[in-house]
């Protein structure tokens, strides 16, 4: 059964159509559909190559072309592009031109993608292609660049391999003869080939063995839903044990220096230390993150540790802690002011992730109708309404739309909610097929154009961190240490202490089955299960 994207949000805009018929496809240009041959996509990306028009789609298809074709069908494509274009022709000048173009579309992929070239049959298509290159005079400046790539080949490792088209060709083939014929053959019976994704071709092969149990993992959305349920003792006392007492007595200690160190220094060295995270983030980890459902001992060793995800989640639990360590309504209010005068100056800073991992915490420790709220908006209204504000820009009505636009229009550097772009594509994936069910032979560029635009999205963040500079900032260890601390809460410590134990109000506190459901700045909670596995970051 043909699949359909999610029915809301401009993440998910492009809708998987029926293929269409021969007639429409003669007037309308590939580039204007969602479905394409592999033949259509190589002759489009060579064509750009030369022309410059589009360099999105050339930067698009070299990020996810893995997922269904081999690099060295596009290298045999390349190499009968260039024996094309030796053939006589009304303007020679232009011949030589495209073919320094497509030399350079080729220099562009080797410095974006060196570890493509050491996939299965691909060396022996890149000496060829060098070979060609070298014997024309006018090209020989590219030859001395890439031949000493040529001998790197042997220490590279490919990291896209776990969720990557896998060629059916032997290691020592040898890709073609020298002769033109011999090369327009292989080129053919490879796009043959090539063309059909794993998907499509494992009709023809044994069924994959049954996925291997996950291990369970630490929700990787700090605003993702919670169900907290508790239930007050019988005497209206919270019975703690020794070791939560010590524990408690630690987070007042941290809580008190805390309030004592500048907001500001504080912000920083979050940044500081979340920035690191977020430009180690390659771009194969998270389309393997997408792609595939690993079991967590088979996590590739390339994923950054501690994980981006690990320390957004961490931020968010050290905030809760730091308002939950409180007995009474009145200390958590006066903790909650010192915690959103931090996240005041993270929204300065741009650091979308660790806003978002503020808000989640002190959502995550109160409750609708919790008088620590109520004292916290008498005492601070202008700091209700920047904590409502940010709510506001968090929510995922229309997508998160409201955070897309602020996102587009942040100048300098940036550190975005890395859970919205994640689930973006993870929807995109899910919801579309990557060759059409009743023709395999049509590949879905649609869905890969577009996430090819997400994934640009945080790398264009990435780069302006890199080129800014604005996130340098002296190490704080003591602050540092701070976020550290060992003494922050567990989910479960977090529900037990949700109610106070001592109120501000006369008389018991009543037994409470408090649900946290609160999906307007969260995901969905079927999705949860997922995040935990995928963001692994």
């Amino acid at each position: 059964m043909q699949k359909s994207p999610a029915s809301s949000g401009e993440a998910l805009d492009v809708v998987v159509d029926p293929p269409p018929n021969k007639k429409e496809s003669k007037e309308k240009d590939t580039s204007s559909r969602p479905w394409a041959t592999l033949d259509e996509l190589l002759d489009k990306l060579l064509f750009l190559a030369v022309s410059g028009d589009d360099p999105t789609y050339i930067t698009h298809f070299l990020l996810t072309y893995r997922r269904f074709a081999s690099p060295r069908s596009v290298l045999l494509a390349m190499q009968l592009r260039l024996r094309q274009l030796d053939q006589p022709s009304g303007d020679p000048m232009f011949a030589c031109f495209a073919q320094m173009r497509i030399c350079h579309l080729l220099e562009q992929w080797i410095r974006d993608y060196p570890y493509d070239f050491k996939v299965r049959g691909t060396p022996s298509a890149l000496s060829a292609l060098f070979k060609s290159i070298t014997s024309k005079t006018y090209l020989l400046h590219y030859g001395s660049d890439f031949l000493p790539f040529h001998e790197m080949l042997p220490n590279l490792v490919d990291k896209d391999a776990v969720w990557a088209h896998k060629p059916d060709y032997p290691e020592d083939e040898s890709d073609y003869d020298d002769d033109e014929k011999s090369a327009v053959l292989t080129i053919s019976s490879t796009h043959s080939s090539d063309s059909l994704p794993p998907s499509a071709r494992s009709a023809s092969k044994p069924a994959p063995p049954p996925p291997t149990a996950f291990r369970e993992r630490k929700g990787s959305l700090p605003l993702g839903n919670k169900l907290i349920a508790t239930q007050a003792p019988p005497n209206g006392v919270q019975q703690e044990s020794s070791d939560h007492r010590t524990q408690l007595k630690e987070l007042l200690k941290l809580a008190a220096d805390v309030n004592a160190t500048d907001s500001d220094d504080i912000a920083q060295e979050i940044t500081r230390l979340e920035v690191k995270l977020f430009l180690e983030i390659e771009v194969a980890s998270a389309l393997a993150s997408v792609y595939l459902s690993f079991p967590a001992e088979k996590i590739p060793p390339r994923i950054p540790s501690p994980c981006f995800n690990d320390f957004s989640n961490r931020l968010a639990d050290w905030v809760a802690s730091l308002i939950l360590c409180h007995d009474k309504a009145k200390t958590r209010a006066k903790q909650i002011e010192k915690i959103v005068e931090i996240a005041q100056k993270l929204r300065g800073l741009n650091n979308y992730s660790a806003l978002r991992a503020f808000v989640a915490g002190i959502n995550h420790s109160t409750f609708p109708g919790d008088q620590t709220m109520e004292q916290f908006k008498a005492k601070s209204p202008d700091q209700a309404k920047n904590l409502q504000s940010w709510d506001v820009l968090l929510q995922q009505i229309r997508s998160h739309r409201a955070y897309r636009l602020a996102l587009r229009n942040t100048k300098g550097a940036c550190i975005p909610a890395l859970e919205v772009h994640m689930s973006d594509l993870i929807r995109a994936h899910e919801a579309n097929d990557d060759v059409n069910p009743s023709d395999p032979s049509k590949i879905h560029w649609g869905k890969f154009n577009m996430m090819g635009r997400f994934i640009n999205s945080t790398t264009q963040c990435q780069a302006q961190c890199r080129a800014v500079g604005e996130y340098n900032f002296p190490p704080r260890q003591h602050i540092s240490d701070m976020l550290n601390a060992k003494c922050i809460m567990n989910d479960e410590m977090q529900k037990s202490r949700i109610a106070p134990p001592e109120t501000d109000i006369d008389g018991p506190s009543p037994p409470r089955a408090i649900t946290r459901d609160n999906p307007s700045i969260g995901i969905k909670a079927k999705d949860i299960a997922k995040m935990r596995t995928l963001f692994s970051w």
